[in-house]
């Protein structure tokens, strides 16, 4: 039985799907996403402590869907939270290759 005072939990991302672009003139043959997550649980009351990830993507192609490795991609833990954690996740796609054509 979980007990919330002393068991560690992990919270991962096992996988993600990239779905397909609507606006199929601007479609690239393939997208490079990024996740990037801020973590922060109750024992940040008394040391400050922010848990940052950011893992990039490279070559997805629209429709695929991007598995993890073992347990998925770690977004906070192993450990125990206390009484909350509060978990913000954004996933962007890099504009690299726009930035690139716009200096030409």
């Amino acid at each position: 039985m979980f007990d919330p005072h002393q068991d560690k939990i992990a919270i991962t991302v096992p996988k993600f799907e990239f779905l397909k672009n609507s606006e199929g003139f601007l479609m690239q043959p393939y997208n490079e996403p990024y996740i990037l997550s801020f973590a922060v649980d109750s024992s940040g009351r008394s040391e400050p402590r922010l848990d940052f990830n950011f893992e990039p993507f490279c070559k997805v192609r629209p429709g695929d869907t991007v598995k993890m490795l073992g347990d998925g991609l770690l977004l906070y833990g192993p450990r125990n939270p206390g009484e909350f954690v509060a978990l913000s996740v954004l996933v962007m796609e890099s504009d690299e290759d726009v930035r690139k054509r716009a200096r030409c």
